[in-house]
């Protein structure tokens, strides 16, 4: 049988609560055992990346904490909180924001303004097969808006609508009787999507190759991007490999 002194730490030991009889709820700074923990690196947190793991997944909050944002009222099952009326701002959760932000600033077009669009894209197709550079420079003014953005297919050493009148002179130059024959048309929100087959005669200068006589076809596909009834933005792909080998500059 133990001494007194060795029962008296027992009943002490009874008398605690379990968090303090239990080691690992001990704080680090207190007695022995504190003093060996307190040396002791801290433990990982769960939400921290560790190789070898699915880290996206463990870093998503639980479903239940995740901000839906809809113009909405349902209960909040958040833990230690009973129901209650939240109003939610959006219909995603809240780490999906920043991914679907582009899409969410897209307003839809109505059927009236896409098909206004296409007009736009039409009267400009018929500037350009009138074979008239001084009518190509015009409705180049009208129908583009001020800041627009041309990604040129080819370097022409100027930005915006003044690059545009450049392409357009050269080609003008080197097929006067150049005729652009829209294809396809696909008008979806402020884009539209045109897949033109171009056909010419090569009887000007045309990246250095003098004037051959041959007739060229080839294709092109443009995305043109509109504001306020303007092209803001033209994106665009030429067939410029068949092109050149119809007119002798590469091998078939």
């Amino acid at each position: 049988m133990g001494s007194r002194a060795e029962w008296k730490r027992e009943q002490n030991r009874r008398s605690m609560p379990h968090q303090l009889r239990n080691p690992l709820f001990r704080h680090a700074g207190s007695g022995r055992r504190g003093a060996k923990n307190a040396s002791r690196p801290p433990k990982r947190s769960v939400r921290e990346p560790q190789p070898g793991r699915d880290n996206f997944s463990r870093a998503l909050p639980p479903i239940h904490m995740l901000e839906y944002r809809a113009n909405r009222t349902e209960p909040s099952h958040v833990a230690g909180a009973g129901p209650r009326d939240v109003t939610f701002p959006a219909a995603v959760p809240s780490y999906r924001r920043d991914v679907l932000s582009t899409e969410q600033k897209e307003r839809p077009m109505s059927a009236a303004e896409a098909a206004g669009n296409i007009a736009v894209l039409e009267r400009f197709h018929s500037a350009t097969n009138s074979g008239d550079p001084d009518r190509v420079a015009r409705a180049i003014d009208e129908l583009t808006a001020p800041d627009l953005v041309f990604h040129a297919p080819v370097p022409m050493g100027g930005t915006g609508a003044e690059a545009l009148k450049r392409v357009w002179a050269a080609l003008l130059r080197a097929f006067p009787d150049i005729r652009v024959t829209v294809e396809e048309t696909v008008a979806e929100g402020d884009k539209v999507v045109s897949r033109n087959t171009v056909t010419g005669t090569h009887l000007g200068e045309y990246r250095g190759l003098p004037p051959t006589g041959r007739p060229v076809t080839y294709g092109e596909i443009f995305v043109l991007r509109f504001v306020d009834g303007k092209i803001a933005e033209v994106r665009g792909v030429v067939d410029v490999l068949t092109q050149l080998r119809q007119l002798g500059a590469l091998p078939s």
